[in-house]
């Protein structure tokens, strides 16, 4: 439907989240902010959330959210139809994730 990344979303994918996936990355990109703390990976299971709840969540995320705003609401009912297509019956979603706890 026309959308194409700002360039910081490219800059984020290449550069900040592969240093941020890990906890060790975490404490190290800290510990150069000037920060102290400990890091560790977490998950966090989302039992509830649907088809629809998850199309809704990634179409308001940071890098796509501008975009699917600027659609016209038969463009983004569309786009939301299309993706609902898609993603059919999506199994129980999971994230893992780095949590960072900083000392004061």
């Amino acid at each position: 439907m026309g959308w194409t990344p700002d360039p910081w979303v490219d800059e984020f994918r290449s550069a900040a989240a592969p240093r941020l996936a890990t906890a060790r990355g975490a404490v190290s990109a800290a510990r150069k902010a000037g920060l102290r703390g400990e890091a560790s990976v977490v998950e966090v299971v989302f039992p509830d959330l649907g088809a629809t709840d998850l199309v809704a969540w990634r179409l308001g995320m940071a890098g796509v959210a501008p975009f699917v705003a600027s659609l016209l609401p038969d463009q983004r009912r569309q786009l939301e139809d299309r993706a609902l297509e898609l993603l059919g019956e999506p199994e129980v979603l999971i994230r893992r994730m780095v949590v960072f706890r900083a000392r004061t």
